[in-house]
């Protein structure tokens, strides 16, 4: 498994708040940032993290719109996702968490505004990474085995024949 610090993409359009989640994350995790869902799209094509940190409300695309896309891609589908936000309804938080793409929820002001909601953040998004590196470690591990059993069954064939 990846022992590294995991890697953290911050998407939000108020830089105050980049900056503040950068601060908190960055003792760590190696925090990056886009300041729109159309520039985290751009960095996810050519670049992997372990954890998505998105903002709801941004200008363009909102965050779980964000979310619903990099689900939608193969090469993107299992980063861990984390919705922040501040001024969404309960009827649309809820929708958004039915979709189940949300790996952890947190508004915005209780998290940014009090040690306990930072101290759960941290927690959030060190549980995403460590969710994100197992599940690649146990795709990996997949692969090996199919190869594995790929080869035995040729050698089985050349025996029987």
């Amino acid at each position: 498994m990846e022992t590294g610090k995991g890697r953290v993409l911050v998407v939000d359009d108020s830089e105050d708040d980049q900056l503040f989640l950068r601060n908190a994350l960055e003792a760590e995790f190696q925090v990056l940032t886009a300041f729109s869902a159309a520039q985290a799209l751009e960095f996810l094509s050519r670049d992997r993290v372990d954890v998505l940190l998105t903002d709801q409300r941004m200008p363009r695309m909102s965050g779980d719109a964000l979310i619903a896309r990099v689900k939608s891609l193969p090469a993107t589908a299992d980063i861990r996702c984390i919705l922040l936000s501040g001024k969404t309804s309960n009827q649309a938080l809820v929708e958004i968490l039915k979709g189940g793409h949300v790996y952890h929820y947190f508004e915005k002001d209780k998290t940014l505004l009090t040690d306990d909601g930072r101290a759960e953040l941290i927690l959030a998004v060190r549980s995403a990474v460590a969710a994100s590196r197992l599940e690649a470690e146990r795709a990996g591990l997949t692969r090996r085995l199919r190869s594995q059993v790929d080869a035995l069954s040729g050698q089985y064939r050349l025996l029987r024949s």
